[in-house]
């Protein structure tokens, strides 16, 4: 299957400034970019909240519409990403990317966690504290691009297995190492559309 830079499949967009010590408990729906990691990968509440005055001064990211995190204290962290699938519009700080496009920002979302994402972005991160990537070095990061159908299938896939991370049995939280590799190794694999057999059924009914 044939990768894709992002830039050839939406539009990027930044937030507007605003720091933590602006969150409130009342106001407009708000996510800051030090949450995205924790939405990921997909938001359908918004964390935070800005005073109404401010809110309405701040960009908003529309529902639909993909967050990536520009900057994180970690390689991991610069360009995690969490679809907002809210009932309305939410305001997203300067250090928030927006990306819209037609693709399932979930699926995406999902993308952007894989291995070879992660490679990709290795090339392009900067900062020795903060870590960094531009708008411009995102859009030059590939995906694949599948059928519609190909991948609605890839997610339902994904969101199966997701929710055996979820669990709170003993039984997960006594192999939730081994679990989280497995779930690394199954987004791979899934998402770049490779057969894997029997795998799904196997780890469903683990």
């Amino acid at each position: 299957m044939t990768k894709t830079p992002l830039h050839q499949l939406g539009e990027f967009s930044r937030g507007t400034h605003f720091t933590k010590k602006d969150l409130t408990d009342n106001g407009g729906p708000a996510i800051h970019y030090g949450q995205i990691t924790h939405l990921a990968p997909v938001a359908t509440t918004a964390p935070a909240r800005l005073p109404e005055r401010k809110w309405n001064t701040i960009r908003k990211a529309m529902p639909g519409d993909l967050l990536i995190a520009g900057t994180a204290m970690d390689t991991d962290g610069v360009g995690a990403a969490a679809a907002w699938e809210g009932d309305g519009p939410v305001a997203v700080d300067a250090k928030t990317i927006i990306f819209r496009t037609d693709m399932d920002a979930e699926l995406l979302a999902q993308m952007l966690a894989t291995s070879d994402v992660a490679r990709q972005k290795e090339r392009f991160i900067t900062g020795a504290m903060a870590k960094r990537i531009t708008v411009e070095h995102l859009g030059r990061i590939e995906v694949p691009v599948p059928e519609p159908e190909e991948g609605a299938e890839a997610l339902e896939k994904i969101t199966r297995f997701l929710a055996l991370k979820e669990q709170g049995t003993e039984k997960f939280r006594a192999c939730s190492t081994g679990r989280i590799r497995q779930l690394r190794f199954y987004r791979n694999e899934v998402l770049y559309f490779r057969e894997l057999g029997g795998m799904a059924q196997e780890h469903a009914n683990d």
